[in-house]
């Protein structure tokens, strides 16, 4: 029995022959006798370690969508094994079982006779923006149910395919943004969603750079979002919340405009802003265009005096309240001050500035020369308005005065003063003394002045009797005192009349000398 040197990995075989019979050509027929079976073995010399060693290559790298990649894992060249072989293995790598490729077990046969088998790895199409991943796998030994155990070649264990990414394109890297929902004062805070197109993912954090403009202020009507958002690997979304913050100022439902201007991914690359929804806006409602807030009060910030200390009036919202624009605040004004005399005119209306609590109402005082007691300007306020806010209130606390303080009632200006005015002559030419308040004093009342007549002139025969006293009339700096002279037939020489002013006095303004 010639024994054939095979490469495969099998049992002790045997030949058994069985002798069937025979014939010669004179002879005839022979029969088989009892020993007509015997039977030689061939013992395998292929069941070694050497050839009992398992590989593993890298057949082919996969691609996606549908191009699958492959392991070739082989016995060594040349070598079968007549019954299957179980080759088990681990599976390492960056890519993901069940995300990137379907999942390829631990183990694999080798089919008896056959010296390699194709691990597949099926490719899946995802659609996550990634690098090119890989998967590793290592042989860890085999077995047979008659050879045995297999080990692993220490060279030749581990090999790794690649899988390729096709999700990395323009088309996909493209960033969105829509308002999620808008915020109202005190607490509910606006949102924008920003995003990949649907279903797009990346496996690594996508940095989302922006501008915000609108009406609303960053730090006032919202905390400043800053210029950048990350959507985190994995996701294909993030929320840009907008914090509201509940200021106290009366304005219109104001804006946050976001614009996206691009973005970026360390291995994935640039990504640009979506053409159509780059642009989102969100409102911020008010809550203080209330009538509670739109409450306008007046009070005295300081009184005035002569000749040139203003007073004032402070014109003011509610405590903290302000309106993003003016408010026009309307007023009368009364008291016992004249404008224009002493006080410039303050007209009927003033303007708290958008931004502003509160303006000072001044009431400009003028230095006249006036003895007077201490005067009042009264302004009540009657209500406002403002251009988009509306119609403001008058407050409990509309009504404010001011004083002015004189500075004229002093020893100096109470001073009286005669001199003649001209004489009288006989017939009917009446002689007079002009009695006088210092140059440009007046009194706000009547200031009785009191004289004493002498001379030598005779009372109810040269001249009617001109009495004892006479009035310098409310604002008016003199007053004439006649005298008027009587046509009598005495032959005599010139004669006079002599008035003594002697003091005065005023109601309120008091002694004068």
């Amino acid at each position: 029995v010639p024994v054939l040197d095979d490469q495969i990995i099998e049992e002790t075989e045997a030949v058994t022959v069985t002798i069937t019979g025979g014939t010669a050509t004179n002879a005839g027929a022979f029969t088989a006798g009892t020993n007509n079976v015997a039977t030689v073995n061939i013992n395998d010399d292929d069941n070694t370690a050497t050839n009992k060693v398992i590989s593993i290559t890298a057949a082919n790298d996969g691609t996606e969508p549908g191009t699958n990649a492959a392991f070739t894992i082989s016995l060594p060249a040349g070598v079968t094994v007549n019954e299957d072989v179980i080759v088990n293995f681990t599976v390492a790598g960056t890519a993901t079982s069940g995300v990137d490729y379907t999942a390829i077990g631990t183990s694999a046969t080798i089919l008896a006779g056959q010296n390699s088998v194709t691990l597949t790895v099926p490719v899946q199409d995802d659609q996550i923006i990634e690098a090119t991943e890989t998967v590793t796998v290592t042989v860890t030994g085999g077995s047979a149910t008659n050879a045995g155990a297999f080990t692993a070649n220490l060279i030749n264990a581990t090999a790794t395919v690649n899988i390729n990414d096709n999700d990395n394109t323009i088309a996909n890297k493209v960033i969105s943004i829509a308002a999620a929902n808008d915020g109202t004062e005190p607490g509910a805070n606006a949102a924008f969603t920003i995003s990949l197109p649907a279903g797009i993912t990346v496996d690594e954090d996508v940095t989302v750079n922006f501008s915000v403009a609108g009406t609303a202020t960053s730090g006032v009507d919202y905390t400043a979002l800053g210029t950048s958002v990350t959507i985190p690997a994995g996701q294909n979304s993030a929320t840009l919340t907008v914090p509201v913050l509940d200021d106290q100022i009366i304005e219109a439902t104001e804006t946050v405009i976001v614009t996206v201007t691009g973005g970026s991914a360390t291995n994935a690359g640039t990504f640009t802003a979506n053409a159509t929804n780059a642009t989102a806006t969100v409102n911020i409602s008010d809550d203080d265009n209330t009538a509670a807030n739109k409450v306008i009060s007046i009070t005295t910030a300081n009184n005035g005096d002569e000749p040139s200390n203003n007073g004032a009036f402070t014109i003011s919202l509610p405590t903290g309240v302000t309106v993003n624009e003016d408010v026009t605040v309307n007023f009368t004004v009364a008291g016992t001050a004249t404008a224009g005399t002493d006080y410039t005119a303050l007209g009927t209306s003033v303007i708290i500035p958008a931004g502003q609590n509160s303006i000072t109402l001044p009431v400009p005082v003028l230095d006249d020369q006036i003895i007077e007691g201490t005067e009042s300007v009264t302004v009540t306020i009657t209500g406002g308005t403002a251009a988009t806010a509306g119609a403001f209130t008058a407050g409990t606390n509309n009504v404010a005065t001011v004083n002015i303080n004189d500075d004229d009632n002093t020893a100096t200006n109470k001073v009286i003063s005669i001199t003649a005015a001209n004489d009288g002559s006989e017939p009917g030419t009446d002689a007079a003394f002009t009695i006088s308040l210092p140059a440009g004093v007046t009194v706000n009342e009547d200031v009785t002045v009191n004289f004493t007549v002498a001379g030598t002139a005779t009372s109810g025969v040269d001249y009617t009797a001109i009495g004892t006293s006479a009035t310098i009339f409310a604002g008016q700096n003199s007053v004439t005192l006649t005298v008027p002279v009587q046509d009598d037939q005495i032959i005599e020489a010139t004669e006079t009349v002599i008035a003594t002013i002697t003091g005065g006095s005023a109601t309120n303004a008091g002694a004068f000398t």
